[in-house]
C-alpha cells in the first residue's frame, strides 16, 4: 500500500468527501502518535509517507496506519464514540504487533531479568 491507496481506502471508509482534502493532516497527527507507539530504540523510525514515499509500517502493516488515521478523522469530527473505538482498534493492533516481534525476537522464549526480584 502507498500513500495514495492509504488515503483512498480511507475515504471509503469514512465515505467524508473532504477527507482526500485533509488527508496529509489526519496522517501527519497518526504518525506522530505511531512514532509514540513505535519508539526507535525498538523499531526502525516511521518516517513520513505525505511525500508520496513508504515507510516499513505501512508496506508491512496498513490497518495500523488505517486505524491511527481513522482515529485522527474521528477526533477531527467530534465523534467520540468512533475515535474511542478507533483508539481501541489501534492499541489492540500495535499491541498484537509488539507481541509477535518480541516472541520472534527472543525465540519464542519470555525475556527474563536475571537476578532476584521483589
Amino acid at each position: 500500500m502507498n500513500y495514495a491507496e492509504l488515503v483512498a481506502e480511507l475515504a471509503n471508509r469514512t465515505k467524508f468527501q473532504g477527507f482526500t482534502l485533509r488527508a496529509a493532516q489526519y496522517v501527519t497527527q497518526a504518525e506522530t502518535e505511531l512514532m509514540q507507539h513505535f519508539r526507535p530504540f525498538e523499531y526502525e523510525p516511521i518516517t513520513t509517507i505525505t511525500g508520496g514515499s513508504n515507510n516499513w509500517l505501512l508496506l508491512n502493516h496498513p490497518e495500523i496506519y488505517i486505524a491511527a488515521v481513522l482515529k485522527q478523522f474521528y477526533l477531527e469530527q467530534l465523534d467520540g464514540e468512533k475515535a474511542a473505538s478507533a483508539a481501541q482498534y489501534l492499541q489492540s493492533l500495535v499491541d498484537r504487533k509488539k507481541i509477535a516481534d518480541r516472541t520472534l525476537r527472543y525465540s519464542g522464549e519470555r525475556p527474563a531479568i536475571p537476578g532476584d526480584h521483589p
